[in-house]
């Protein structure tokens, strides 16, 4: 495919305004596809380890707002399952050729990619890949999800596809035993970023913190501080041990899309 590499700072966006259900069509199956891929870096060196791909939505010549499209795609679960794999496919064949790949993949949208043979379509896609991909599994609050979560990371697990933990959060979602010891990566939200004003509080946040970063050089996960943005935040990453960081403080994020442009993006060089 002809694929063509733009950059952007989609932390730089004005907010968009509620979209409709034509607009989620007229993206998935109108538009031109896109793929964001955020560089992944030690903390230490700053050396790239990879990228996180990221899906990107246009239609009638602005960009959607990913967590609009993907909670509205939640309610159909068979264009869910479309969507996601159509961008799968993109994700991995637009990819920066070095490092490792991380992908994300959302447990609804993959019990809904087994075929009548029992085949997984998530895993015979990713299965040519499994030296560099990583698979990115997401819980939250409701028990099934979690359940859904742990057959998603098992499965994986068993073909020798990494799996991380994303979105580890401090206020938010919860991380069930079995997904840890699944587990090779875990994800922290840039929410234990955020400023506390209640000292107390502040303090149980970093003390859970400290705490999960332990448990996670004990059972051997490489750690990932996302939502990094200044020097400060870097610093933060240095002073409590993560492994990598990501964030809009690294410039290197890109995106690529196949075929003709369809919406006007700050032109740049393709990477390597």
């Amino acid at each position: 495919m002809n694929a063509i590499t733009e950059r952007c700072d989609l932390a730089a966006r004005p907010p968009q305004a509620q979209i409709q259900g034509t607009d989620i069509l007229t993206a998935l199956i109108g538009e031109v596809p896109a793929v964001e891929y955020q560089p992944i870096k030690a903390t230490r060196t700053l050396r790239t380890v990879g990228h996180e791909a990221l899906s990107r939505f246009w239609a009638h010549g602005r960009a959607l707002p990913p967590d609009q499209v993907f909670a509205a795609l939640h309610d159909n679960p068979l264009l869910f399952h479309y969507a996601e794999l159509k961008w799968k496919r993109l994700q991995i064949e637009l990819a920066p050729r070095e490092g490792r790949l991380f992908v994300n993949l959302d447990p609804h949208a993959w019990l809904h990619g087994w075929d009548s043979d029992g085949k997984d379509s998530y895993l015979e896609l990713f299965a040519p890949h499994a030296g560099r991909l990583v698979v990115e599994v997401i819980e939250n609050l409701h028990l099934s999800d979690v359940a859904r979560a742990e057959r998603l990371s098992g499965a994986f697990k068993a073909a020798g596809i990494p799996i991380a933990l994303d979105d580890v959060s401090c206020n938010k979602g919860i991380v069930s035993l079995a997904s840890l010891m699944d587990a090779q990566y875990m994800k922290f939200d840039r929410g234990w970023l955020s400023g506390e004003s209640d000292a107390a509080r502040s303090d149980s946040r970093q003390a859970l913190l400290e705490y999960a970063l332990g448990l996670s050089r004990r059972l051997a996960l490489t750690t990932v501080l996302e939502g990094v943005e200044t020097e400060e935040h870097l610093a933060l990453a240095h002073h409590y041990g993560f492994d990598c960081v990501q964030g809009f403080l690294f410039k290197e994020q890109f995106i690529r899309r196949v075929g003709e442009r369809r919406s006007r993006l700050a032109g740049g060089p393709e990477p390597t």
